[in-house]
């Protein structure tokens, strides 16, 4: 193992060969000594970047003009330098962010009249973009592996990642559908990086007046070890006996996964969704080809809706309280009413395909139903089905006017919230315990025909099939199988540094802090040594402080 390296904090006011001043914001290509910043975040596995900044104030009383100017800066480019005299009248510009303002806020207040910019680094841009459908093979019969992965989310996003260092044990090992789930390329990423213990390794360099960057697929337990000075520690040895008990003590975690929402099938009674003051008109008025202006009552008699979101509860409709929710998905969780849609129906037809809808309509108040025999249409914006007939019956409109008329479609409709499963590590009774998420996103159904359906009956005689499933055991076993934490860790802590700390990484090893050990008591010097890992740095630029996460890894 290479001997650690000690990490001066860089601070002008540490004993240190380097000296610091404050760093030089560029926007747009142009110097701006208007704006400070006031941290810069740094998290792994996938290194990602964060940065605000503050706008100064050039006088007592800013100008409209100016705060509109400012406001315009989202989606400019930023680039934070930060000036190092190395001695001998020669400076250094090291890197510490390059991206674009993502939002402008400003406080319009007596004490604090102020503007600060948030900014999100290039590579936390390209890594949130969407992975189309399809372009993930997940099905495919040969298994994924992480190589085979990795080099596919390259290919797809254009990304600039080295593989020549991972492990040959990792490069090889395969992948089960449930680790190629995720909507982004951050999603798929990361969840690859933290089940088989990856970092996303940064370096930058200058090339004349170019910035290149380098990111390397490494292990985790390969970053740089480092050793940190004890007079830059805020508390001193104090701070370090506390950092050593928090690493001693195994965290609890509330592990939880999430996959898409419930499905159910089910028979919905469904309400008028036009002004009922609308229905006084002639029937040749409501045909499309008959109507002097049928934009006008497009909806009359044709527009049925379940009413889940409530919009019909209130004046001009006054169709009744909002559509119960929480007991159609029956899962325990009280559920808000929401607009949904309505999705084909679980139980099949005889050529064994599922029905977009399946509409029924009585003209004697729900005595006697028939199959709607024209053409429908159903609303991607809310629950409801539209006839789209170019003239209604009549007798169906002279049933409408009576109050007789009654709609009613067997569909399904998808949770709004996730199928959940979840699983502790720990004791669940600690009164402090970390909370991990963990997405499945299709790889886990639980689609069912409900008893309100029509259908429910045929299909518990095995008189008709349903594409029903419930997954839930299966994702229960695939989130026992995941780590408590992303990178395996039973023990968290946190420590502040004076300065910039320019010196450290994510992913660096911190080893000693003033020749002082700081491994976890638990560790059995005879089987392993867990690494004290960085987890995330934030450098506060405002107070002169560099807070750093230690995660212990095995």
């Amino acid at each position: 193992m290479p001997a650690a390296a000690t990490i001066n904090t860089l601070s002008s006011n540490a004993a240190s060969p380097e000296a610091v001043v404050a760093p030089l914001v560029i926007i747009d290509g142009y110097a701006r000594p208007d704006v400070a910043v006031v941290s810069i975040d740094h998290t792994g596995p996938l290194g990602l970047r964060a940065a605000v900044l503050s706008v100064r104030r050039e006088d007592a009383t800013w100008r409209a003009s100016e705060r509109c100017r400012i406001s315009r800066l989202r989606g400019a480019s930023l680039r934070v330098l930060q000036p190092i005299a190395v001695g001998g009248g020669e400076h250094r510009l090291v890197p510490m962010f390059d991206g674009r303002i993502d939002r402008t806020d400003q406080r319009l207040d007596a004490e604090d009249d102020g503007v600060s910019l948030h900014a999100t680094c290039a590579w936390s841009s390209r890594l949130a973009r969407m992975i189309e459908s399809g372009a993930i093979d997940r099905e495919k019969r040969a298994p994924w592996t992480v190589t085979m992965l990795l080099q596919r989310l390259i290919d797809l996003g254009g990304l600039a990642l080295d593989l020549t260092a991972l492990p040959q044990d990792v490069a090889g090992a395969n992948l089960s559908p449930a680790e190629l789930r995720g909507d982004t390329f951050a999603d798929v990423l990361g969840h690859v990086c933290r089940v088989h213990h990856l970092l996303i390794d940064t370096s930058s360099r200058w090339v004349g007046h170019t910035l290149r960057e380098r990111r390397r697929v490494i292990a985790g337990h390969c970053g740089r070890p480092i050793r940190l000075r004890l007079d830059a520690i805020a508390g001193g040895a104090g701070a370090v006996e506390q950092l050593r008990g928090a690493l001693n003590a195994p965290t609890a975690t509330r592990l939880v996964g999430h996959a898409d929402g419930a499905v159910v099938e089910s028979t919905f009674d469904l309400v008028p969704a036009w002004d009922p003051a609308a229905e006084s008109l002639t029937d040749g008025a409501y045909g499309k080809s008959t109507s002097d202006d049928f934009d006008a009552v497009a909806n009359v008699f044709r527009l049925w809706a379940l009413n889940e979101d409530g919009a019909y509860s209130v004046e001009p409709f006054n169709r009744g309280a909002a559509f119960d929710l929480t007991s159609l998905f029956g899962d325990g969780r009280a559920m808000a009413a929401q607009a949904l849609a309505f999705g084909p129906t679980l139980t099949m037809d005889e050529a064994g395909r599922c029905v977009m809808a399946h509409v029924e309509l009585s003209t004697d108040a729900g005595a006697t139903w028939t199959r709607y025999a024209g053409p429908i249409a159903t609303p991607t914006d809310h629950a409801a089905v539209y006839l789209d007939d170019d003239a209604l019956d009549t007798s169906y409109l002279d049933a409408a006017r009576a109050g007789d008329a009654r709609v009613r479609v067997t569909a399904t409709l998808r949770s709004p919230l996730p199928l959940e499963c979840v699983r502790w590590h720990g004791n669940p009774f600690a009164a402090v315990y970390a909370q991990r998420l963990v997405r499945a996103g299709d790889a886990f159904r639980h689609h069912r025909v409900a008893e309100t359906s029509k259908y429910h009956a045929a299909v518990r005689r095995g008189q008709r099939h349903a594409a029903e499933a419930d997954d839930r055991a299966a994702m229960a076993a695939w989130l026992a199988a995941e780590p408590p934490m992303p990178d395996g860790k039973p023990g968290v802590a946190r420590l502040s540094v004076t300065g910039a700390a320019l010196g450290v990484r994510v992913g660096d090893r911190l080893d000693r802090i003033a020749g002082r050990r700081i491994t976890p008591a638990w560790a059995d010097p005879a089987t392993h040594t867990p690494l004290i890992t960085v987890a995330a740095l934030r450098r506060r630029f405002d107070v002169n402080v560099t807070e750093i996460e230690c995660h212990v890894m095995e």
